[in-house]
Formats: structure tokens, C-alpha cells, sequence
């Protein structure tokens, strides 16, 4: 199982959901959580704050200094090319922060950059 998170300011993280539609059959798991599957291959995303607690006080800094009052998403699936996938489906804003899990937390535009590029973004630690 892969993961990532995906940090947005409160309140505008909720068109991620719409993304997840078109990864295949959507199961609601709760009202904070969606999975979508196709055939053996699934996606899924869920708004959680207790991610929060995980991280770094600096860490924290860092990503308060970019979003006002941040909201959480974990995205996790069974295949990469999934994860990078569905970044690549979210529309360019500049609201919203990807956290590898390998210490390179960045902006979407970054991510995206590093997906083109065919870095290997899930396991590095900052940007090429």
C-alpha cells in the first residue's frame, strides 16, 4: 500500500472527492472517507485531522506558513501510478501542500513537476 497526504486550506479540500469518480465504482466507508475500485485496483481518500499530530512541530510551521488553517487528506492505493495519477487529475492550485511521507513536503505544482519529469517523487526527500 502506497500513501500520501494532501493538505488544503479548511474548507476547499472537498473537490478531491469528485476526483476519486473517476478511479472506478465509489464505496462511501464513512462520511469522511471514499474508496473507489476497479476491479483490483483501488484508490482512497479520507479527510482526517489526526494526521496533524504526526508531524513535526517545524513541519507544522511550514505548512501553517502556506495555509491559514490546513485540512488534512490521506490519500492511499494499491499501485503508484494511482497516486500520481490522481495528482495530476487536480486541477493547478496553489492551495494545496503533498507530503510524501519521506520528508519532501511541498507544493502541487512541485509534485506535478516531479511526476513529468519521472523522478521518483514517492521516495525522495526534496525536490530534483
Amino acid at each position: 500500500m502506497i500513501a500520501i497526504v494532501l493538505v488544503t486550506e479548511t474548507g476547499t479540500g472537498q473537490d478531491l472527492f469528485d476526483i476519486l469518480k473517476r478511479f472506478g465504482t465509489l464505496r462511501r466507508d464513512s462520511p469522511t472517507r471514499m474508496t473507489a475500485e476497479l476491479g483490483q485496483r483501488w484508490l482512497m481518500l479520507n479527510q482526517t485531522d489526526t494526521v496533524a499530530a504526526e508531524y513535526e512541530p517545524q513541519d507544522m510551521e511550514r505548512i501553517c506558513e502556506r495555509l491559514r488553517l490546513p485540512e488534512f487528506y490521506v490519500l492511499q492505493a494499491n499501485e503508484p501510478n494511482l497516486i500520481s495519477d490522481f495528482i495530476i487529475m487536480i486541477s493547478n492550485r496553489n492551495d494545496i501542500l503533498i507530503d510524501n511521507d519521506h520528508g519532501w513536503i511541498d507544493s502541487l505544482n512541485s509534485y506535478k513537476q516531479a511526476i513529468a519529469q519521472g523522478d521518483d517523487w514517492l521516495q525522495q526527500s526534496g525536490p530534483r
